[in-house]
């Protein structure tokens, strides 16, 4: 399995095999793909055995999970994590982040937290919120926030 973290192969009665050091994302895969039925694992041998048609699509899965962990312990995955934040961020309504920004400078102290809270309660996706509009408010906040809280 040199560079590979599984090889497939074929038995004597022509089902496609599969070895690999234990994953559990690859075994879940397997059981996703293949009927319990078109499919069996060896624990002497660490191997599973499965219908032939079923192959590209396991062969393909792995392949996925193999390029995820690669692209994971690269440095780019923390470079693209990063550019997502920035890129999010920066895609908030420029206009609605200045709304918000002026609402909560002319809000008296005290009630600015409290006018943030239900704002969030009311523009949060998970509420059926506005996921821009939600940006909008963060970014405001963290410019203000400090400031206006005492």
């Amino acid at each position: 399995m040199a560079g590979r973290k599984f090889e497939f192969g074929r038995d004597i009665i022509g089902r496609a095999t599969v070895r690999f050091d234990y994953d559990p994302r690859m075994v879940a895969a397997i059981k996703r793909l293949v009927p319990s039925h078109h499919r069996s694992y060896d624990p002497d041998t660490k191997v599973w055995a499965f219908s032939w048609w079923y192959q590209e699509d396991v062969k393909q899965a792995f392949i996925r999970i193999e390029m995820d962990d690669e692209f994971a312990a690269s440095e780019g995955y923390a470079h693209q994590q990063r550019q997502q934040a920035r890129t999010s961020a920066s895609n908030a309504p420029v206009a609605l982040v200045d709304a918000f920004t002026s609402l909560f400078q002319l809000l008296p102290p005290g009630l600015a937290p409290k006018a943030r809270t239900a704002l969030v309660r009311a523009l949060h996706p998970d509420t059926g919120g506005d996921l821009e509009a939600a940006k909008a408010l963060n970014i405001a906040w963290d410019r203000v926030g400090e400031a206006v809280a005492a």
